[in-house]
């Protein structure tokens, strides 16, 4: 009867063990990563229930404290709890363990001064592990700290190299930040077609920063139609730079007829959205918002 019970014991201390961890990678897994048990697709930072997410993973490191899965995803929900000091603990352990997540997000606290003095140097660094194990948004972020020169010295060829690494996994920042680049000719000859494909590319994936820029390059070739219907998808997620753009449009007739009350019923969404340009232009003509 004692070995029964005992077996009993052990097997129900298994489960709950299984439903911990089931529990921790679906309340806190980070979309995309490999690592992930079949069959979990992940949270978006912004929608972990943080409470649960915490619990569920302490208690899934209980059973396996050096799985550096679940102390990355403790300190994701710590983070996102606004724990940063603690957040940092649990990054650290996972990234010292070169779990790419953890060393990527470990160096944006390092970087925003969160639960830590800001280092750009150790940002930089950890955000260069991460890059070299193929890690996107670190990829982003170290191209950013080149093209800005903190913690590495200034150079916007290597940015341009990291944003490309980024851009070609799909990563929407970092598409705007090449696509930029390209515009620009910073660390690369200045190439307006190049950039409008790497605006598109974030664009088509609902980037509302490209859809505007995308905008503009259109308006410069003077193909005011296509300026128009990129600025009419930022103005829908309240871009009030493509709001103003609209009103501008119609109140000069390009690309569409001509109608000054279209144009400052745009102006007074651009307005309300915070344009200043679109406010000064109301108060000039006498209207409200």
């Amino acid at each position: 009867m004692k070995i029964k019970l005992l077996l009993l014991t052990l097997t129900f201390a298994l489960s709950n063990s299984a439903l911990a961890i089931n529990k921790c990678d679906e309340l806190a897994a980070v979309p995309g990563d490999k690592d992930n048990p079949q069959g979990v697709k992940g949270v978006a930072f912004d929608d972990i229930d943080r409470v649960p997410a915490i619990i569920a993973c302490f208690e899934a490191l209980v059973d396996e404290p050096n799985n550096q899965r679940f102390q990355y995803q403790v300190g994701r929900a710590l983070d996102q709890n606004g724990n940063y000091t603690h957040a940092i603990k649990w990054y650290k352990k996972a990234a010292e363990q070169g779990y790419a997540y953890a060393q990527n997000d470990l160096g944006f606290l390092y970087e925003m001064a969160r639960g830590v003095e800001r280092d750009y140097q150790i940002a930089a660094s950890w955000y260069r592990k991460a890059a070299e194990q193929g890690n996107a948004s670190a990829q982003s972020n170290l191209g950013l700290m080149y093209y800005q020169g903190h913690g590495v010295q200034q150079d916007d060829k290597s940015a341009v190299t990291w944003f490309r690494k980024a851009a070609e996994q799909g990563d929407v920042d970092a598409q705007v930040y090449l696509a930029r680049m390209y515009k620009d000719g910073k660390g690369v000859k200045q190439d307006y077609k190049t950039a409008i494909v790497w605006y598109r590319r974030a664009a088509e994936q609902g980037d509302y920063t490209a859809q505007e820029q995308l905008g503009f390059l259109y308006y410069k070739q003077q193909d005011y139609k296509t300026a128009i219907s990129w600025w009419r998808k930022a103005a829908k997620k309240g871009s009030s730079l493509a709001l103003y753009n609209l009103g501008f449009m119609y109140s000069n007739g390009y690309g569409v007829k001509e109608d000054s009350s279209k144009a400052i019923e745009f102006l007074k969404k651009a307005a309300h959205f915070g344009s200043p340009d679109a406010k000064d232009f109301l108060i000039e003509i006498g209207e409200t918002w």
